[in-house]
């Protein structure tokens, strides 16, 4: 799977995720400079009336610079006017890089393959970023839990 792809299937769960909360979802969105001082642009924006949250992406599937690049990606979240998180996938990642990410409390794992899947333990960590940035509880308490 090429960047593109796995950011496109990372934006079009969110927006089947989101349709309902009024919280847009937009690809490739140009936001201020990077650290380096280039014309920033972010993978995916999530806004709303109460905010915005910048989504980078990675995918791996095989070993690769992918992983050297997070650490960069990373930073340049950190240093952003608005909040961001990294979200990565694939099965190609180092065991250190993983582990890194793993840890990391701006960095979550979503599947590479789930085009048509809907939440569950699979994608526990990015419904747990939602759910946190933008207050819809509905994501970590399904209501046929209840």
């Amino acid at each position: 799977m090429q960047g593109n792809e796995y950011r496109d299937c990372v934006a079009v769960y969110l927006a089947r995720q989101l349709d309902r909360d009024a919280i847009e979802v937009k690809t490739e969105i140009t936001l201020g400079r990077s650290i380096l001082g280039k014309m920033r642009r972010v993978d995916v924006l999530l806004t709303s009336a109460g905010g915005a949250l910048a989504i980078e992406t990675k995918h791996q599937d095989t070993p690769g610079t992918a992983e050297e690049k997070v650490f960069y990606a990373l930073a340049d979240l950190a240093a952003m006017p608005v909040p961001g998180v990294l979200v990565y996938g694939g099965g190609g990642w180092s065991d250190g890089a993983r582990h890194y990410l793993d840890a990391h409390p701006a960095a979550v794992y979503y599947p590479s393959d789930n085009w048509a899947m809907r939440s569950g333990p699979a994608t526990r960590e990015i419904d747990t970023m939602i759910a946190t940035r933008f207050k819809l509880w509905r994501f970590l308490c399904p209501p046929e839990l209840f």
